[in-house]
């Protein structure tokens, strides 16, 4: 929360820009449950693929309604715009194209290249990723 209240100042994004995103980011995601986009994708936790975090229905009147969570009082992230707590796992099996034929598996994806990034974690926190991308 305040590492992304800092970069959001120091990149320049503004309260209007975040609500505005999660909004869209929320109803996007709504609408693609509903249509079965992640149908097969989503392991069932006690019988549920529902995802508690997703709030389809959210309109900019309601999530501009909200005080700042991290900085107050003159934050920009807000309980809407932040990441929800439970963002999720994922798992990976890398092993050469040989041994997944061998194993009778279908490779879905090759590893070209990979690189290792490092930032400081007090300015840069939240931006690892980013700078691995680029």
């Amino acid at each position: 929360g305040v590492s992304s209240d800092r970069l959001s100042a120091k990149f320049g994004i503004s309260r209007e820009d975040q609500d505005e995103f999660t909004v869209r980011s929320h109803q996007l995601a709504g609408k693609a449950h509903k249509e079965g986009w992640y149908d097969g994708e989503i392991v069932p936790y006690k019988g549920s693929t529902e995802e508690n975090g997703i709030k389809a229905d959210s309109t900019i009147e309601s999530v501009s309604k909200l005080k700042p969570a991290f900085v107050k009082p003159h934050g920009t992230h807000t309980a809407a715009n932040s990441s929800f707590l439970t963002d999720g796992a994922s798992a990976s099996l890398i092993m050469s194209e040989k041994r997944a034929l061998e194993l009778g598996f279908k490779p879905l994806a090759y590893l070209r290249d990979w690189s290792f990034k490092a930032c400081d974690p007090f300015e840069e926190l939240l931006l690892g990723p980013t700078y691995w991308s680029q």
